[in-house]
């Protein structure tokens, strides 16, 4: 649906497997209380990433899953070895098309526990899940990654040591409590705050409700400190310009060039999962429901322009000029200005829109010659948490700094709609938004 977000879970069809559909996971997935059918992944953070992907070349693939990726998060063809060997034939491993200790075999001592005692968490440090019973790992995925790590160095723990995903450096602890248990350790800070493992034990049950597993890097393996950009894939791609074209009013929508995926930095994802989970729980104080299309907390794709002065969606790189406000959301998320470039009808907050033709008239400075030979505007397309919307159709005054509340509670967010313009939605804190795909439009 063009309006969920993405942390909605969609429901496997026709097969209505309970396996998580990112390939390399065989985490088994929840059941929608509503349908009655399993969610095609196992938590948000695999969702976020496998609807980046394109799904396995194996046409017969029996599992629906999505290509694998590797340690640094490249994606391979296929989900696993043994649907690589069925399009090519043989048996081995090939690195160049699943990851190679990704066999299929649940044997496989990467992945076995080596003794007789039921392991009470994963060994990859950072993971607090469960494994099943006689095995090391809750996943195949994080026994690729852990057979490649020696133990802790703490006498007794049992947990790998830690990987730094952003900085690739192994440490020599598991965790910072290991790392801080030690007095001859001349760093007692070796591993981030966010990598404890006395954290609760809900963690399993959070991530498979799409609830944000802060204590790993390995559950989702792209966030990093700085936000980036990948490619998407062309049933994505399609999705995004469809929602763009269709709600384009006044004139005909614009050939969509390309399409590009956005993964916010580590410190945006870190407040925007918490602030949807806070919205959702106050809504339901509330009794308000949310509406067909309306993700957690009311979560919608909405639109946004801004402009640039780099070709980051070629490179997709990141430009270090100040001026490019498109590579400083990417890199950093949404800020709320002092001073709106653009007029502050509604006071002091972030504005967007369900309308893609009112971002444009935003987002002139983004026009740039493309390869193409025409000229070519990029548009965000942002995940904003609208929570309850307070409806107003007249002009809030440059000084408003929060929607406000009534006898019902607390309103999350603005709703705009004056005088017959294309609607707008401001919100009042940068915790509600997560920049997720770049537009690319001939101008």
């Amino acid at each position: 649906k063009s309006n969920m977000s993405s942390y909605v879970f969609l429901v496997v069809n026709p097969s209505n497997k309970n396996e998580c559909k990112l390939g390399g996971c065989t985490n088994a997935t929840d059941k929608d209380p509503g349908s009655g059918k399993f969610f095609a992944y196992c938590c948000g953070a695999h969702e976020t990433v496998g609807k980046l992907l394109p799904m396995c070349k194996n046409p017969n693939c029996p599992t629906g899953h999505t290509v694998a990726l590797d340690p640094n998060a490249n994606p391979y063809d296929y989900c696993s070895v043994k649907c690589r060997n069925g399009v090519l034939g043989g048996s081995g491993n090939s690195s160049g098309f699943i990851m190679s200790s990704a066999n299929n075999n649940a044997n496989n001592s990467n992945f076995q526990y080596g003794n007789s005692s039921q392991r009470t968490e994963c060994r990859l440090a950072g993971c607090n899940n469960v494994p099943n019973q006689g095995f090391e790992y809750c996943s195949k995925q994080h026994g690729i990654w852990g057979a490649k790590l020696q133990d802790c160095t703490k006498p007794g723990c049992t947990k790998s040591r830690y990987y730094d995903y952003n900085q690739k450096v192994t440490y020599p602890y598991c965790s910072k409590n290991c790392a801080q248990s030690q007095p001859q350790n001349p760093n007692p800070n070796y591993v981030s705050n966010n990598n404890n493992n006395n954290n609760n034990n809900n963690n399993n049950n959070n991530r498979r409700r799409g609830g944000s597993n802060n204590n790993s890097n390995f559950n989702r393996p792209v966030p990093k400190a700085k936000g980036y950009l990948l490619k998407v894939s062309d049933k994505k791609k399609k999705e995004i310009t469809h929602q763009f074209q269709s709600k384009w009013v006044g004139s005909t929508a614009p050939r969509v060039i390309d399409v590009i995926g956005i993964i916010a930095p580590k410190k945006v994802q870190d407040a925007f999962f918490p602030y949807q989970n806070k919205v959702a729980k106050e809504l339901k104080q509330m009794g308000i429901g949310v509406k067909k299309f309306g993700g957690k907390g009311n979560t919608h794709r909405r639109f946004h322009g801004t402009k640039r002065t780099c070709d980051m969606d070629q490179t997709l790189s990141i430009c270090n000029d100040l001026n490019c406000i498109v590579c400083r959301i990417i890199e950093g998320g949404f800020l709320i200005p002092k001073s709106a470039a653009h007029g502050s009808l509604y006071g002091r907050g972030a504005y967007f829109t369900s309308t893609s033709s009112k971002s444009h008239t935003y987002n002139s400075g983004s026009a740039r010659n493309h390869p193409t030979g025409v000229t070519a505007r990029c548009m965000f397309v942002v995940n904003v948490v609208v929570g309850r919307g307070k409806l107003v159709n007249a002009f809030q005054g440059a000084g408003v700094t929060s929607a406000g509340s009534d006898a019902t509670g607390p309103f999350h967010s603005i709703l705009g709609e004056v005088n017959g313009r294309p609607d707008e939605c401001i919100v009042y804190t940068t915790d509600a938004t997560c920049a997720t795909y770049l537009i690319v439009y001939e101008a």
